[in-house]
């Protein structure tokens, strides 16, 4: 079970003229053979949402978008990278 206990203090005014970007990339290594993608977005998904609630005073308007899988290198296919944008 992944659960973060990351509470920080933020503070500060809304600028509307600033875009703040966060990223989070989470790893996850095992002895499994399936399984493990899901874990790794499992663990970016927490994360974000942690985010998200210690940033929701400063900016109502914060998303959480394009979570993804970059990487797989393991397992019973073929190995998986994601083309860059």
């Amino acid at each position: 079970m992944v659960s973060p206990d990351c509470y920080g203090n933020v503070s500060g005014k809304k600028d509307n003229d600033i875009n703040w970007t966060v990223e989070i990339e989470g790893k996850v290594r095992c002895k499994g053979r399936t399984g493990v993608e899901m874990e790794a977005l499992a663990v970016v998904s927490i994360g974000s949402m942690a985010v998200h609630d210690m940033c929701k005073a400063v900016d109502k308007d914060i998303q959480i978008n394009n979570i993804r899988l970059l990487q797989n290198t393991e397992g019973k296919g073929d190995p998986y990278m994601r083309q860059t944008i």
